[in-house]
């Protein structure tokens, strides 16, 4: 069989990007050559896997030059050349999608070739097709383009002394494009590195900050939305949330959906982060984000309306941090028909232990923990934790010790958990057990209370995973 990047390539594309591909093959503007169409018209039939034994380069060879005898150069050349065509297929195929990355093209070809009329007739055309993309990577960097643009137009026109506004204009768009790759680029790699253990704090991104705080150039509500969000993971500001989700209600009309959800989510995974710190007021803020959500229909990254599984678990959590107990079974039972279905049950199982738990009724929840398939490292300590917690609630002690046994030793051997989660974790297991310890000692001295108080402030300063629910275990005794 025919073993290169073109079969690769091949079976990337759907039923529509083969015909479409057909039709490029076929047009003597991108090929010109005979053998090349009679190659791809082989290859085609066996579309969309293209793995059949009939694909041998002999037998290809064959059926292109039935009376040759097999050159293996030739057989080369033609894959080499299908697959130029391809390759160029898929750079036409992005290219498309980005309007205004064509259409600055445009008039560029439009000053070169001198055509003036043509650059007037089409510049405020090009300028609205840009303003419509504002989700895109390369806003910026294509209003900065479009000055420069209008710089050369002025040029060639020769009054080039007419362009000291289009160049303000490029500098501030060339700035904030600056700051807005940056601020984005950089939001993912500081999680990774907070997870880790790593020092994000660098010179380099506390130069960028300083020079954002000073920068000549007036921020727009874009700039402004990379930044907060950039800056709610650097350095965890509250202040940073509240502009963050002030500049999204406001601006919501003219954000991507991509951009609405990610940033939507960032806050929501904010307010995770600052209730498990011991913030409890972010509990409401967390749920409110989440009903923001739903009511305009915020659900992923396109329009689909599909719902990401973790995203679903962390709305009903939300709902029963804030004791919304009815609203929360019904959001469980009203939306788990919107789940992947690869993925369905397991998160309403997730969805209906957490419920469970927080009605008390640790039986119905131990049941449906039984049923959680094992799908990563994630899931086995969510697992592990509802065991712990269910155990601890049912007074199985001796199972109880087992469980913290056994989820030490998962944590020594696993390595695809970040060190901090390892310690978050272990952080958990170690305040489970000295609860477990108070619990069962049969002293009920003076110095009973003295001692849950000094768990109780031991939990509020640790950083642990159900960190409400082991306070509120101490504040039972």
């Amino acid at each position: 069989m025919i073993k290169s990047s073109l079969i690769e390539i091949l079976r990337s594309f759907s039923e529509g990007e083969i015909k479409e591909f057909n039709d490029m093959v076929c047009s003597p503007y991108f090929n010109k050559k005979s053998a090349v169409i009679k190659f791809w018209e082989v290859v085609r039939k066996h579309a969309p896997d293209f793995s059949s034994k009939q694909l041998e380069r002999e037998n290809v060879y064959k059926k292109i030059f039935p009376d040759n005898k097999f050159n293996y150069g030739t057989m080369k050349n033609l894959i080499h050349d299908l697959s130029k065509l391809a390759e160029k297929f898929i750079e036409l195929k992005i290219y498309n999608v980005k309007t205004g990355s064509r259409s600055i093209n445009l008039l560029e070809g439009f000053v070169d070739k001198g055509l003036k009329n043509s650059f007037k007739k089409k510049i405020k055309t090009i300028e609205g097709i840009i303003d419509e993309k504002k989700g895109e990577a390369e806003y910026y960097y294509n209003k900065y383009l479009l000055e420069i643009s209008k710089q050369s137009y002025l040029i060639k026109q020769d009054i080039f002394y007419s362009n000291a506004a289009s160049t303000k204009l490029a500098n501030e768009n060339l700035t904030m494009g600056y700051f807005a790759d940056i601020f984005n680029n950089n939001y993912s790699s500081i999680i990774w590195q907070y997870e880790h253990g790593g020092d994000y704090n660098n010179d380099f991104l506390k130069k960028v900050i300083a020079y954002y705080k000073s920068s000549p150039v007036e921020m727009d509500y874009r700039v402004s939305i990379y930044y907060n969000a950039f800056m709610l993971i650097y350095d965890g500001g509250n202040e940073h949330f509240y502009d963050l989700k002030k500049l999204l209600e406001d601006n919501i009309h003219n954000l991507s959906i991509e951009q609405k959800y990610n940033f939507f989510l960032a806050i929501g995974n904010y307010c995770i982060k600052k209730y498990n710190e011991g913030s409890i007021d972010f509990a409401k803020h967390e749920f409110e984000t989440y009903r923001f959500m739903l009511d305009n229909a915020i659900y992923n990254t396109n329009n689909t309306s599909r719902m990401g599984g973790t995203f679903y678990k962390n709305i009903a959590i939300a709902a029963l941090k804030n004791n919304e107990i009815e609203w929360a079974s019904g959001f469980i039972e009203k939306y788990k028909d919107m789940l992947e279905p690869e993925v369905k049950e397991n998160f309403h199982f997730h969805a209906l232990i957490e419920y469970y738990i927080k009605l008390k009724n640790f039986k119905d929840a131990g049941k449906y923990i039984s049923r959680i398939k094992y799908t990563d490292s994630v899931a086995k300590l969510n697992i592990k934790r509802w065991e712990i917690i269910t155990s601890f609630e049912l007074k199985h002690f001796e199972e109880l010790r087992y469980l913290i046994d056994s989820a030490k030793h998962f944590l020594r051997n696993e390595n695809k958990i970040s060190p901090r989660n390892k310690q978050v974790f272990s952080n958990f297991i170690n305040l489970v057990n000295k609860l477990t310890v108070f619990v069962q000692s049969k002293d009920h001295s003076k110095n009973s209370l003295q001692n849950s108080a000094g768990i109780c402030r031991e939990i509020t300063a640790t950083d642990t995973l159900a960190k409400a629910w082991l306070l509120d275990k101490v504040h039972e005794l």
